[in-house]
This record gives C-alpha cells, sequence and structure tokens, in this order.
C-alpha cells in the first residue's frame, strides 16, 4: 500500500514537471496560492520554500491520504489545533495552512536539493539526470523535507525519529517503517523498496559522495542489517 502510495506520486511529479519544462518547483510558488501568512510562526508553517510542495501539488492529487504512509497516518493535531505528536517513526508531521483552520499532514517527505532555485550546484532543479534511478524524490519520513548529507549519523534508536537536528536531514528519512527497509520513488518514476543503510548509497545531490567517503559507523539497531556500501 505504501508502493502504492508512491506510484501514484510518480504521476503527481510527472504531470507538474510536464507543465514547468522538466524542471521542479522552486518552492515559492506557495506564494500565489495563500491568500495572507499562515498565522504560525513554529517550525510546522506551510508557508516556507522548503514546507510548501504539498501546497503546491495540490490540484494534481485528489486524495490527501496520499500524503501519508499507511503505517504512518494518525493526525498529528487534536480536533482544538493542539500538537498531538509523538517522536517515533510511525509518526505523521503536520502544516499549518492557515493556523487552527486549515492544515495539512502527511509521513512523505520531499529530496530538498530537488527544488529549481538558488545557485547552489547540488540542486537538481530538472528531471534530466544521468542514472536517475539512484535519485531519490520523495520517501518515507520523520518530516516533510529534508537536505541529507553523505556524512550525517544515523539515529540511535530504530523507534526514534528526529527532525529538529538542522546539521543531520538523514535522521528525517532513516525510518524503519517495512522490516529494516524504507520506501522510496525516484527520479525515473520507479518506486521500489530501500534497505536503511542503502540510504547513504543514492545520489541525493549533484555532489554526493564524490570522495567515496565510507559510511558512518552504524549504531547497534542497524548493525545486522544488509550492506550497500562498496568502495
Amino acid at each position: 500500500m505504501c508502493r502504492s502510495n508512491l506510484r501514484q506520486w510518480s504521476y503527481v511529479f510527472k504531470m507538474y514537471t510536464d507543465e514547468h519544462d522538466n524542471k521542479f518547483m522552486s518552492g515559492y510558488e506557495y506564494e500565489n496560492l495563500m491568500t495572507g501568512p499562515s498565522g504560525y510562526s513554529g517550525e510546522g508553517s506551510i508557508d516556507s520554500p522548503d514546507h510548501s510542495w504539498p501546497l503546491i501539488l495540490r490540484s494534481y492529487y485528489r486524495d490527501e491520504k496520499l500524503l501519508c504512509c499507511p503505517a504512518a497516518n494518525k493526525p498529528p493535531f487534536t480536533e482544538h489545533g493542539e500538537r498531538e505528536r509523538s517522536d517515533t517513526v510511525f509518526s505523521a508531521w503536520g502544516l499549518w495552512i492557515y493556523y487552527r483552520t486549515e492544515s495539512i499532514y502527511g509521513s512523505y517527505g520531499i529530496n530538498s536539493w530537488l527544488f529549481n532555485r538558488g545557485g547552489e550546484v547540488e540542486r537538481w532543479k530538472t528531471v534530466v539526470a544521468r542514472k536517475a534511478e539512484r535519485i531519490p524524490m520523495l520517501l518515507d519520513c520523520f518530516w516533510c523535507e529534508g537536505y541529507p548529507k553523505h556524512y550525517n549519523e544515523p539515529p540511535i534508536s530504530r523507534t526514534f525519529g528526529s527532525f529538529g537536528d538542522s546539521e543531520n536531514h538523514m535522521k528525517r528519512f532513516c525510518v524503519d517503517r517495512h522490516d529494516e527497509n524504507t520506501n522510496g520513488l525516484f527520479m525515473d518514476l520507479s518506486v521500489r523498496n530501500v534497505g536503511i543503510k542503502e540510504l547513504w548509497e543514492l545520489d541525493w545531490h549533484r555532489d554526493w559522495n564524490r570522495g567515496n567517503a565510507p559510511p558512518p559507523v552504524w549504531p547497534e539497531w542497524m548493525r545486522g542489517f544488509k550492506e550497500y556500501w562498496t568502495p
């Protein structure tokens, strides 16, 4: 069911990029989709270029349930708008479109190196790329987006998820929801299981691991997982 959801996302991204000259969104498109600020100043606000992809793509998907892995689909807000999120790999993130009146939530996260903005040489910006089958677009995630780097360390616990570490976004994607695997959609529009340790072998951005740096020291909970790294 999770991979089926991600296949639906492959159609969403295909429609969007076909209509935008093969380019990804910049993230700033949200400014034309909202009548004003969200009214929420915390991390869970959609009026940020990195957070806004669910709103930008909203016209391309009809069912907001597609934002959630079926194993992590509990709303993170109460009916009164209070945050009710537990820090586990089965938690969903939540974003306020307009504080207390309209929100959106999910448990997939976009690879933020895709965004078509800025001068960073690492950004993909377009779907035209070599080895597209190695470039992740959307995966199981503890937060709605992230900028992984090859030297990022995994979380210390199998059941712990984290989005608050601004220096380590791989923790957001290192999510063991599927028996030592996660699920991902790739730039060639393929969908497949991804081994937890394999996350460090994917081409998250254009300059990924060019020095063939070795993987991190795996924490105890990951040591028996399948290995993918080759020098």
